[in-house]
This record gives structure tokens, C-alpha cells and sequence, in this order.
């Protein structure tokens, strides 16, 4: 299966997936690996409906069995991409056996009560996640932060962040 984009959004499905980056690579698909969503038909019925053309299909799935849905599919399947709400989730899924050519950061907030560091404008890390972004930087994967297409990719390094604290 052609899997076009991978993107960590809190978010998930929304504006900037939706109007932004399906169009822009002809995106067929939105896989959302996301333990809470399958928790909820509610939430998968309100973002599915969020999907317009030419996003033709959603699917929801638990993060640690992606790896496997991956390598089943065949590779005339519809152009994907697939959304992650946390980094914990990306962890989960390449340790379940996910493949990943890139990493794309688009948002992840600062929750209040949480201690939490300041990667770009949209995105904050706990102690744990940058430790799995490190890990996963190490093994060569390209990591970036891009919100939309037409913003510049910035490349996540893995040396450049300290906690102060």
C-alpha cells in the first residue's frame, strides 16, 4: 500500500489534513492509529465525516497492529496517509513492526499540568517523547516539522533540545 505521509496531529483529522495535505498528495485514504478513537464510534463517526474528496476512505486502528495491516495490504491499495495523535503512538507502532520512510510533526499541544518542551510553534513533548523521537532519528529516520505544504520542512534534531529543568 502506497503510504504517502506520516504525521503526528493531536488533532487528527482536521482542516489542515483535510484541506491541506490530502489534496496535496492526492491522499485516497486516512489511516488514524489511535487507541482513543477506537474507544469512541462517536469520534470515528464526527472525524470520518470531516473528510471531503479526494479522501475517499477512513480507517481507525490501534497503533501497536499497524505494522501488520501494513504489510497485508497490497500495494494497489488507495494512497494513505496515516495520523498519529502522540508520539507514544508512533513508538507503539514501529515497535509492533511499522516501516516508516519520514515523520512528519505537524501538532501536538502543550497541556496544561504537564510539563512539556517546546519543539516549534505547534509542538510540545514530554521527557518520554523526545526520547522516542531520538531513538527513532538515531536509526535514520528523516524527522521534520511541516504544518502544511507550503510551509518549509524544518528538520528535528535530536541535539538541538534540552530540558532546563
Amino acid at each position: 500500500m502506497p503510504v504517502l505521509a506520516t504525521r503526528v496531529d493531536q488533532k487528527l483529522i482536521h482542516g489542515q489534513v483535510t484541506l491541506g495535505w490530502a489534496p496535496f498528495l492526492a491522499i485516497e485514504e486516512i489511516i488514524v492509529a489511535d487507541d482513543l478513537a477506537l474507544e469512541s464510534e462517536l469520534l470515528m463517526d464526527i472525524m470520518s465525516a470531516g473528510v471531503q474528496p479526494p479522501v475517499k476512505y477512513t480507517s481507525f486502528i490501534s497503533p501497536a497492529k499497524l505494522g501488520e495491516l501494513i504489510k497485508a495490504r497490497p500495494t494497489n491499495d488507495p494512497r494513505a496517509m496515516i495520523l498519529f495523535r502522540d508520539v507514544a503512538g508512533v513508538g507503539e507502532a514501529v515497535k509492533g513492526g511499522l516501516a516508516l520512510a519520514s515523520l512528519n510533526l505537524g501538532n501536538h499541544f502543550n497541556l496544561a499540568g504537564c510539563e512539556r518542551l517546546r519543539l516549534a510553534d505547534s509542538f510540545f513533548v514530554s521527557r518520554e517523547d523526545l526520547t522516542t523521537l531520538t531513538s527513532l532519528a538515531k536509526t535514520g529516520l528523516r524527522i521534520y516539522f511541516q504544518s502544511l505544504p507550503a510551509d518549509p520542512p524544518v528538520p528535528f534534531d535530536p541535539g538541538r533540545y534540552r530540558w532546563t529543568r
